[in-house]
């Protein structure tokens, strides 16, 4: 789920076979630098780092970073819980990519619908 999620993040849902995603994840990595391993490097701090901003906004998430809740009990109690929350996410956050919005507005609003 992670793996899926993370190229969600990066390339939206701008796919439908695994090597449209491979290629898609290709081009999207060049946008964080010409060296590949540079590039994966760059991409992986910024989608850690928009996952980890979500994770502090959103309920359940944040009580799960915070030690309060296991994640079964944030799965059992909130929407924001299940792996399509993620996706969700993950789709906000490349879209706000691909639009050149700051992403932590629409994941502050995602938050305060959950």
């Amino acid at each position: 789920m992670a793996r899926a999620g993370a190229s969600v993040s990066l390339i939206g849902f701008n796919d439908r076979t695994p090597q449209q995603r491979d290629d898609n994840i290709e081009v999207a990595l060049k946008e964080f630098g010409t060296m590949q391993e540079s590039a994966l490097s760059e991409a992986t701090t910024w989608i850690a780092g928009s996952w980890d901003y979500a994770a502090s906004k959103m309920p359940g998430w944040r009580d799960i970073v915070a030690g309060t809740k296991t994640p079964e009990e944030v799965r059992d109690e909130y929407l924001v819980g299940s792996g399509a929350a993620l996706y969700v996410i993950a789709g906000v956050v490349a879209a706000c990519r691909f639009s050149g919005v700051d992403y932590k507005p629409a994941i502050d609003e995602v938050a305060n619908l959950a």
